[in-house]
């Protein structure tokens, strides 16, 4: 007996892969590399039968792997694109980067950045350290110089009363390094919650359609102990590669 609901929850499902997509594209963008391959992974495993997403989901990943890895685990990922998804248009676009890469001279930024990668992530988790139970704080470091902080703050705040009313949430802001702002929401009982909040917020047009047309920002988790660490050797770099590395949402 056919299931009367079943188109209505294959509806459903192809709405949560597309939101799912939507993150690790950003998450791509933010350069939360160890994300994008996460997501890629969880989206194999919920949504075996979305074939039009899943090659865009295998492409972030590939271009996440030449991010954080050698080259030829790039050019792997790539190469199995078109082979899984023959009749995918992202095979073409995979086609186009395996191209672009072959010879000698390709590989060699490849892995210069992959030692200058592995490199800040070592450091950084000299510095930094992982407490999920620990309160935490979301930050969004801004260009002060072309974003409007307060108006960004006002529409934070309108947010929060929205979305998270009940949640006694506050919204501080202070001076960064040379133009750039720290905005910082607190706070959250743990790095779960604080992960679930930065994944609503981004997925908030009010707050983002025109910061991102506004140039560079950050966002990410932090926990209390690790703000001060931040905020005294200024490297939004390398806590980012820490970020990337250790938070993922559950």
């Amino acid at each position: 007996m056919v299931n009367p609901n079943y188109f209505k929850e294959l509806a459903s499902k192809k709405s949560e892969s597309s939101k799912l997509y939507e993150i690790t594209y950003k998450a791509f963008q933010n350069q939360q590399y160890y994300m994008v391959i996460s997501n890629a992974a969880e989206a194999h495993s919920m949504y075996k039968n979305d074939t039009a997403l899943l090659p865009r989901f295998d492409y972030l990943r590939a271009l996440s792997l030449g991010k954080i890895e050698v080259a030829d685990s790039m050019t792997v990922a790539l190469t199995k694109i078109p082979q899984d998804y023959p009749k995918s248009p992202v095979g073409n676009l995979a086609r186009e980067v395996l191209a672009s890469l072959s010879g000698g001279q390709a590989n060699k930024p490849a892995a210069n950045r992959t030692d200058s990668s592995a490199a800040m992530l070592k450091e950084a988790e000299s510095i930094y350290t992982i407490d999920s139970a620990a309160v935490h704080f979301y930050i969004i470091i801004v260009n002060n110089s072309k974003v409007d902080v307060n108006a960004l703050k006002i529409k934070i705040a309108d947010f929060n009363t929205k979305m998270h009313d009940l949640d006694g949430l506050e919204v501080n802001s202070l001076l960064f390094e040379n133009n750039e702002e720290m905005i910082t929401v607190s706070n959250f009982d743990d790095a779960q919650k604080a992960m679930q909040y930065l994944l609503s917020i981004r997925d908030s047009k009010y707050i983002f359609t025109k910061l991102e047309t506004s140039g560079d920002y950050s966002d990410f988790v932090i926990s209390a102990a690790n703000y001060p660490v931040l905020y005294k050797n200024k490297d939004i770099r390398k806590y980012q590669r820490f970020f990337d590395k250790n938070y993922t949402v559950k």
